[in-house]
């Protein structure tokens, strides 16, 4: 196994719950899954060398790299390379729990799209931060919490060779929410409102949940000659589509969660 392939492993498996992470490990025999977790600290278990697991068991120290190798095998086959339904059934529940952003939640929302409904309102913002700094926006601040604004996601784009900036207000809407009109002229309000203090240029709202009577506005070029710009289903579907891991990582691993004047 490459080390990409075993660094990616086993970061999926650490993001996982004990109970999830049991799950996926069931047909791993017991000492197969004990110097594994003792290997790499799984479900809390404390961190040993491969010496040290030898010495715990009095077995030869080329028996726990190979105990080792085989598990890391079998589980890189069942929940990374070619998961079967039981393994990605599995992960798609533990979306649900997911506490923080990471390159395996986004390789996993690659494959399986629909799982996106089940991520966290904060981590669903945070996703939508990761799209925006590949497409390479700048200055992303997931500013959700922060009371001093209305904005959800605060960012800045450059125009490539004029040096034009950008600043964008967005507002970041639950996928299960259908919002109404009415969330537009909030968001359009919010945004002119903050204008002075923050330097809004134009406004965005990301709506998976589509909006009600839409109407009201008779074409989506009226609504963008307000200044804002409203991302539905397919739009959030063609990002993920599109979207491409930075070498490290995410593109946006720790994001500012407090705005920054411009």
């Amino acid at each position: 196994m490459k080390a990409a392939e075993r660094e990616r492993l086993i970061a999926l498996l650490k993001s996982l719950d004990r109970a999830t992470l049991d799950e996926v490990t069931a047909r791993l025999t017991w000492r197969e899954k004990a110097v594994l977790s003792q290997r790499h600290g799984l479900n809390l278990v404390p961190r040993l060398s491969p010496e040290q697991i030898a010495k715990e068991y009095g077995v030869p120290i080329a028996k726990v790299y190979a105990i080792i190798r085989k598990a890391r095998r079998a589980l890189y086959a069942k929940v990374v390379r070619t998961p079967s339904r039981e393994a990605v059934a599995v992960v798609s529940e533990a979306v649900e729990q997911c506490r923080a952003l990471t390159p395996e939640l986004m390789r996993h929302l690659k494959s399986n799209t629909g799982d996106l409904r089940k991520v966290p309102w904060d981590i669903f913002e945070h996703i939508v931060g990761e799209f925006l700094a590949y497409s390479g926006f700048r200055e992303i601040q997931l500013v959700g919490r922060d009371q001093s604004t209305s904005a959800d996601i605060a960012a800045l784009y450059v125009v490539p060779k004029l040096g034009t900036k950008i600043r964008y207000f967005i507002e970041v809407k639950q996928w299960r929410d259908r919002g109404g009109v009415r969330v537009i002229d909030e968001t359009l309000g919010a945004m002119i409102g903050e204008r002075e203090k923050f330097g809004w240029t134009v406004g965005m709202l990301v709506a998976p949940g589509g909006i009600r009577d839409f109407r009201k506005f008779e074409s989506k070029g009226e609504l963008e000659a307000k200044g804002i710009f409203v991302k539905h289903k397919h739009d959030i579907l063609q990002w993920l589509k599109d979207y491409r891991p930075n070498k490290e990582g995410l593109w946006l691993p720790k994001p500012e969660r407090r705005i920054q004047k411009g």
